[in-house]
């Protein structure tokens, strides 16, 4: 009954009606009229929607609490949102008051603490507060995770290297990697020089603990990782031992703890699905 949706979050989905979105509930009741010309879904209890061609955030009985103010926005994330003025960006807390004036060519959400700013073409970090972590300085940046975040060595150098700082901008991994994956589990994804080179995983300590002869591989989950080389992709464990046959495509495990799996049937696949010991 509807032209368009979106996924349920925290209760409610964005529905569309004609040219006009609104939510809906679980039950399929309208609960916030279908008069916005564009919506977000609900994250920490505001939505973005759009009205007279300016974004604003409501809550989940429909009160606009931010009002329509801003060209873009950015859901709210540890409490923070993007917003876009003119060319540029900047934050604003649930009660729509700046963290920051609109001053950066790109805003990233929050995470564990810091968001990450782009100036011209360097990178920095900012704290809840708004004010700056590091020097904006960085060739780029991945998001944190598990209190660590990649950054590439100085911007304007020829050869860039990726290092890690913690949550308060200091370097703790110097530039080492020529690219990197996220922590996860306690481990991260390296590649040690060109893309040729084989990837290998790093601990915090940024030591080498487990190394292979694998051209790609996913990052840690359920305590296994996807890696593939020239015979296809397989699953290991965090010792680096193989845990599973080889396989023509196959995906990261889910809290489910299965993955997806295929093998190569003529044309096409035969998926199925295996658990953590590998065992279909």
């Amino acid at each position: 009954t509807w032209d368009g949706a979106k996924d349920f979050s925290e209760g409610l989905a964005a529905v569309q009606k004609g040219e006009k979105w609104g939510f809906i509930d679980t039950e399929g009741n309208p609960v916030i009229e279908t008069k916005y010309d564009g919506a977000f879904s609900f994250s920490q209890g505001l939505a973005a929607v759009r009205q007279g061609g300016r974004w604003g955030f409501i809550d989940q009985t429909g009160k606009t609490v931010i009002p329509f103010l801003y060209q873009s926005v950015q859901s709210f994330s540890e409490d923070r949102a993007v917003y876009q003025q003119g060319l540029y960006y900047g934050y604003i807390d649930k009660e729509g008051n700046k963290i920051t004036d609109a001053l950066y060519s790109e805003a990233s959400p929050y995470r564990e603490g810091i968001a990450c700013v782009r100036q011209d073409s360097a990178y920095g970090f900012l704290d809840k507060e708004g004010n700056l972590l590091t020097e904006i300085q960085y060739g780029e940046s991945s998001k944190p995770s598990e209190g660590l975040v990649a950054v590439f060595s100085d911007a304007g150098k020829e050869s860039l290297k990726t290092g890690f700082l913690d949550l308060t901008g200091k370097e703790v991994l110097a530039p080492t990697w020529y690219d990197v994956k996220d922590f996860s589990e306690g481990l991260c994804a390296v590649q040690d020089e060109a893309f040729t080179t084989p990837w290998g995983f790093i601990d915090k300590t940024g030591k080498k603990v487990i190394e292979g002869d694998w051209d790609f591989v996913e990052s840690f989950s359920n305590g296994r990782a996807v890696v593939h080389d020239k015979n296809g992709y397989r699953f290991i464990d965090k010792t680096g031992a193989v845990i599973s046959q080889t396989y023509a495509k196959a995906y990261s495990f889910t809290e489910s703890g299965y993955a997806r799996v295929a093998k190569a049937e003529g044309t096409g696949w035969d998926f199925g699905f295996i658990d953590e010991n590998g065992t279909e």
